[in-house]
């Protein structure tokens, strides 16, 4: 549980107009799905690979994506093969959510930012890096006495 608590916190800190604590189910499940395949530092296996005795693949570990993160989901009439008008947007912004289980595991679960509906996208990029959101929280990493200390440089410090 920690780790989806610490993928809730992520995702707030750098995108906390969207990010929302009714996502928490889905947080757990990446948790999940993360402890599952993620090898240990001991032996090296993953806890599916000690049950199953197959090793996950090191090269998949490329394709997991930031749980809460931007996803850009190509419009539906250009991925039909049709054209849009000149000036509308290609793509549209989503929240990547983990990996859809139905589908291949590159098909990842897109939260619509204007319905709120959570479906698999076939046609996406994701932004690991929250590159093409602003963040709302300004939190400074400072040194004071020895100590780190996190603080918002928007209050007054003393």
């Amino acid at each position: 549980m920690s780790i989806a608590r610490a993928m809730m916190i992520h995702s707030t800190l750098h995108w906390g107009d969207v990010a929302d604590s009714s996502l928490w189910p889905m947080a757990v499940n990446q948790a999940v799905f993360l402890w599952d395949h993620l090898p240990q530092l001991d032996n090296g296996l993953s806890p599916s690979g000690i049950f199953t005795k197959i090793r996950y693949p090191l090269q998949k570990l490329y394709d997991f994506n930031v749980w809460g993160s931007p996803a850009y989901v190509l419009d539906k009439e250009i991925s039909d093969g049709g054209k849009i008008p000149r000036w509308k947007p290609c793509s549209n912004r989503g929240m990547y959510l983990g990996r859809a289980e139905n589908y291949a595991s590159s098909v990842p679960l897109v939260l619509n930012l204007d319905t709120g509906s959570i479906t698999p996208q076939f046609h996406d990029v994701v932004d690991n890096w929250f590159a093409t959101v602003a963040s709302s929280v300004f939190l400074t990493l400072i040194v004071k006495n020895g100590r780190r200390c996190l603080v918002n440089p928007l209050s007054n410090m003393s």
